[in-house]
């Protein structure tokens, strides 16, 4: 979905040696995460606790890699989610608009929990984890988020968020899907529907988020 931003943490290695070392502190503070995410299933079975803990488990296992500025991966250096990000380096995040081969495009209504709970967005997308590259994480962005298993999908542009250490990649996948047969995610989005070129365009002070448009000339005019 989506443009997520997120901190993550880096640590500066010099050598071989010290890789090792960054990554067995990693999975060792995943592994004491889990420890309490398990505790707290055993402890709290209700349903909610349950999900909580499902999104939870998720999250504190999430890598990702290293890039500089210019979307150079920079090697022997691992990201965790939820951690915070020093001067220098970013994370990539890749999002995706779809448009249906009838001209009308997918828009995802955002989780009213969630920040610009309640508005719509064009995009589908998130985090690359660590090992993925742009299109991977596009492709498993789009199914996870709206069951589309993308076939037609073409990189549009790139863009820097410098206060946020975020590099973006957007995409647009070409999709004759069934219209009908698009999945919500809990806790992510409640809604859907497919507009037209024209219905978008009025719809743009109400989207999440507009960056890809300037990437789509057709809704220029």
């Amino acid at each position: 979905m989506r443009g997520k931003v997120r901190n993550c943490e880096w640590r500066e290695n010099g050598g071989d040696h010290a890789a090792a070392e960054q990554s067995a502190g990693i999975m060792s503070k995943v592994a004491a995460l889990q420890k309490q995410v398990d505790f707290h299933q055993k402890s709290h079975p209700d349903q909610r606790r349950v999900l909580h803990n499902i999104q939870m488990r998720r999250n504190i296992m999430e890598l990702w890699d290293a890039y500089d500025k210019g979307f150079n991966k920079i090697d022997s250096q691992t990201l965790v989610r939820g951690e915070p990000l020093p001067e220098g380096m970013y994370h990539l995040v890749c999002q995706i608009a779809v448009r249906h081969t009838d001209g009308t495009y997918l828009l995802m209504q955002r989780d009213r929990n969630k920040h610009y709970g309640g508005m719509w967005e064009l995009t589908a997308g998130g985090s690359a984890l660590q090992g993925e590259t742009a299109s991977e994480c596009a492709a498993r962005e789009l199914a996870e988020e709206t069951g589309i298993r993308a076939a037609d999908l073409t990189e549009l542009g790139t863009a820097v968020n410098d206060q946020n250490h975020t590099l973006y990649t957007e995409y647009l996948c070409r999709t004759n899907c069934q219209k009908d047969a698009i999945i919500l995610r809990q806790g992510e989005t409640i809604q859907y529907q497919w507009v037209t070129k024209q219905k978008l365009k009025e719809m743009y002070q109400k989207l999440a988020a507009t960056r890809i448009l300037r990437y789509l000339p057709e809704l220029q005019d």
